[in-house]
């Protein structure tokens, strides 16, 4: 398990399948560009997803990542992608990078679900308790569906009072994309909070529901399918 220091007590790294992960040695990680920006993809040296990062610009955004990736997984080894020798990591990256791409260019939404459940299997995420279990909850939303926060703390084990918390393990959450924090809104039908801004929040929906062939546009203050508990 993570080694316990001031800026991670209480986290730890855990499989999808609720099991307790030992600390990777390393972290390997590479940078794209996206239409939404630039993401980081990160998976430990066996090619275990740990993070996709997203930053709304080609600016400068290596470094904003790179720092961003750095505090999230603080006292781990993290090295680029030309210096591994890892085949596993390699090919995880590219997949990680690919899937992010498609969210614009797949229009078959249960192929694009397929490996999506694929990738979050082999995923390792790094958190606290109730942080994992949002992350989780996340995956219970599919494709062209949104929930709120109120029906995430539900999902999640959670009482539906707990929007607050809820919104801030969203807001943590290092899988962007592959866990779907995007597709959860506010209760009155508004967009929501965004980590990364609520501009890109709304683009990403609208290509998801591009994948859907739903036609209706989404903006600030207007609802996609609501997914009922």
């Amino acid at each position: 398990m993570i080694k316990m220091t001031s800026k991670n007590s209480g986290r730890y790294a855990v499989s999808m399948s609720g099991n307790r992960s030992s600390s990777p040695e390393n972290i390997i990680w590479c940078e794209s560009a996206v239409s939404y920006g630039s993401i980081l993809a990160a998976v430990t040296s066996e090619g275990a997803p740990c993070a996709i990062l997203l930053h709304p610009s080609d600016t400068k955004s290596e470094n904003a990542l790179l720092t961003d990736l750095k505090r999230r997984f603080s006292g781990i080894a993290i090295n680029k992608e030309e210096t591994t020798t890892s085949p596993a990591a390699k090919v995880m990256l590219t997949r990680l990078v690919d899937f992010v791409k498609s969210h614009n260019s797949v229009t078959d939404a249960s192929q694009f679900e397929k490996e999506a459940k694929d990738l979050q299997n082999q995923s390792i995420l790094f958190g606290t308790t109730f942080q994992h279990s949002v992350w989780k909850g996340m995956t219970q939303v599919p494709i062209g569906s949104v929930c709120t926060y109120s029906q995430l703390a539900q999902k999640a084990g959670q009482s539906s009072k707990a929007t607050r918390a809820v919104a801030q393990a969203c807001g943590a959450n290092p899988l962007t994309f592959l866990f779907p924090c995007h597709r959860i809104v506010a209760q009155g039908g508004g967009l929501g909070g965004y980590h990364w801004g609520t501009t890109t929040k709304k683009a990403i929906l609208e290509d998801e529901r591009k994948i859907t062939s739903e036609k209706s546009s989404i903006r600030p203050g207007k609802r996609m399918k609501l997914l009922h508990t």
